[in-house]
């Protein structure tokens, strides 16, 4: 596959100060905002900045508060029952995405004992689509993610003209989703290859093959992951195409992955039976 960089993180310099300002002084911190609007990249060009170990663990649909719990004290490797110890006794931030997938009772559980005292050492990040008031109250710093303004949207517009070919719409691409990044991709690709692009069941069946196998993967991989589900498919052009229509994101080591939006609209399009057979590969 020819090497393709990750989509550039434009904008949300403002966004940046503010999580680092919060994340100094208050113990658990919420990142929230629409479908598509840029949270966990946004997570992962903080993470390095921080200048202390940051974990970033997902929910998934379905999961309890237990699940994440443990999938937390084995990511920081501590004993179980010791997450919120360890979190007191170390510096370093715990960052828990997709949050919506939790019921609230669930949330409520899981986060009201990592609302540290104000001597502790440890962060507590916690990203999804809602403000977390309801789960845990008012001992939060809420920060609400939007669309880009219009420069760092023009921005990122120029780069996928760039590096995949010139679409006109720009304008009206920006006023039907107010910036927010996916959007801009999405519409960015109906402009370039039609405004069937993202119709999963009008793909050419070798990269809706590979796109299905990336759904049942669920996490970045390389090409060969998908090659080992897909034989027969010539995965390389297939991803090339995905990634051209922005329903696959390079990550920019090698891996591929697929957004959240994307893959929950693949998998319900696949048959329950050939679903099973390439989680079973």
């Amino acid at each position: 596959m020819t090497p393709i960089g990750p989509v550039p993180f434009v904008g949300r310099q403002d966004e940046l100060a503010e999580l680092k300002q919060h994340l100094a002084v208050v113990s658990l911190v919420s990142l929230h905002g629409p479908l598509g609007s840029g949270k966990t990249r946004l997570v992962t060009e903080l993470a390095p900045t921080l200048g202390v170990p940051c974990t970033i663990i997902e929910c998934y649909p379905g999961d309890r508060a237990s699940a994440l719990r443990s999938r937390a004290e084995r990511a920081l490797r501590c004993v179980p029952g010791t997450l919120s110890q360890t979190l007191a006794a170390q510096a370093r931030v715990l960052v828990i995405d997709d949050i919506q997938h939790l019921r609230i009772d669930e949330a409520s559980s899981l986060l009201s004992p990592l609302l540290l005292g104000p001597t502790a050492l440890g962060r507590v990040m916690v990203v999804g689509r809602d403000p977390l008031a309801a789960a845990v109250g008012a001992n939060v710093a809420e920060i609400e993610l939007s669309g880009l303004d219009i420069d760092s949207a023009s921005s990122l517009w120029t780069h996928l003209e760039e590096t995949f070919g010139a679409a006109e719409g720009w304008d009206a691409a920006y006023g039907r989703t107010r910036g927010v990044p996916l959007g801009l991709r999405r519409e960015y690709a109906r402009a370039r290859f039609g405004a069937s692009a993202w119709e999963i069941s009008g793909l050419e069946p070798p990269a809706r093959a590979a796109i299905e196998a990336l759904a049942v993967l669920r996490q970045p991989v390389a090409p060969a992951a998908v090659s080992a589900l897909s034989p027969g498919v010539d995965t390389e052009a297939a991803l090339t195409s995905l990634v051209a229509r922005q329903l696959v994101d390079a990550v920019g080591d090698g891996r591929v992955v697929l957004h959240e939006v994307v893959r929950v609209d693949v998998l319900a399009q696949m048959a329950v039976d050939y679903r099973a057979m390439i989680g079973a590969r």
